[in-house]
């Protein structure tokens, strides 16, 4: 299967309107139970939980993509890649490069899956 890290993967959800949920289930990276991973069924794709990435730049986590790394055998999303995973999770494939209310009907959601990094407190 393909893997695709989601360091920024919020600025892509952020211009995204969606309609319904998707089939997206969460999986084992490490260890049994740790959950890590959210697998896309429909388009195989596997997306790495952003709080295994929290605090790292870009350059961080792409230096670590070798074999034997951290991140070995992951890559980043495409836009395509992020596209199609909005839309397989109910997105209506408008995407007006503006945040709306109406996207928490799935961003919240795959947040939940991916984890939250940054709270309200730590924005103002």
């Amino acid at each position: 299967m393909r893997k695709s890290v989601i360091g920024m993967l919020f600025i892509c959800l952020a211009v995204v309107s969606f309609n319904t949920s998707a089939a997206l289930v969460s999986t084992n990276w490490k260890t049994v139970g740790d959950n890590l991973i959210t697998r896309d069924t429909d388009s195989g794709l596997e997306w790495l939980d952003l709080t295994e990435t929290t605090g790292l730049s870009y350059n961080d986590v792409s230096s670590k993509f070798s074999e034997g790394e951290q991140f070995a055998g992951w890559s980043y999303a495409s836009i395509t890649e992020v596209r199609e995973l909005l839309n397989n999770a109910g997105g209506s494939g408008v995407y007006n490069g503006a945040w709306s209310a109406e996207n928490n009907g799935v961003v919240i959601p795959l947040l939940d899956l991916w984890g939250h990094t940054l709270t309200y407190a730590e924005e103002v």
